[in-house]
């Protein structure tokens, strides 16, 4: 709770305010008072897709918590191969978009839906080639994203992204 408001910033104020609505605390100008019951848990929903490699360790390809999906990194390797096919980096984004696409799938998603996306890269001297088949695979969509340099990827791999996505339709209400 903002205790004081007077010794913060406007801008930090509105931000906690804004944080505790969407925790669902309401402001109560430093009043102690109990906290809300608990709300249930919404189960997590695990998310499959047969049309992208099976994971390497121990996660899922991804995970739904209502409305959001949060998709695990994908790696340049076809669904039926343990081999890597990024030859060069626009062939392995390539590869690794379609399985992100794959799974975006499975959840009921498309790549209009991906709010945010993260791409590893092994070089960022490869940033140009895989902005291009990005760019291409996304269009006139245009999602958040971050792109670093990994010293060391999955296989050995130039490229992995990982993405979340926003359900829309019934039964994904919050």
């Amino acid at each position: 709770m903002i205790r004081d408001a007077r010794r913060h910033s406007p801008r930090a104020v509105l931000a906690c305010a804004a944080l505790l609505a969407c925790l669902g605390c309401e402001g109560d100008g430093g009043a102690a008072t109990a906290p809300p019951p608990p709300k249930p848990a919404r189960p997590l929903e695990v998310i499959r897709s047969a049309q992208a490699p099976a994971p390497i360790g121990p996660y899922s390809q991804a995970l739904a918590y209502g409305q959001l999906v949060f998709c695990s990194g994908q790696l340049p390797m076809p669904a039926d191969s343990k081999e890597l096919k990024d030859a060069t980096i626009e062939e392995a984004t390539a590869q690794a978009l379609e399985n992100l696409k794959a799974v975006l799938a499975a959840a009921g998603c498309a790549p209009g839906d991906v709010v945010k996306t993260t791409v590893f890269l092994r070089d960022l001297d490869d940033f140009q080639g895989m902005n291009a088949v990005y760019a291409r695979f996304f269009g006139e969509h245009k999602p958040a994203r971050s792109t670093v340099q990994a010293a060391r990827l999955p296989a050995g791999a130039r490229v992995e992204i990982e993405c979340i996505a926003v359900r829309r339709g019934e039964g994904h209400e919050p």
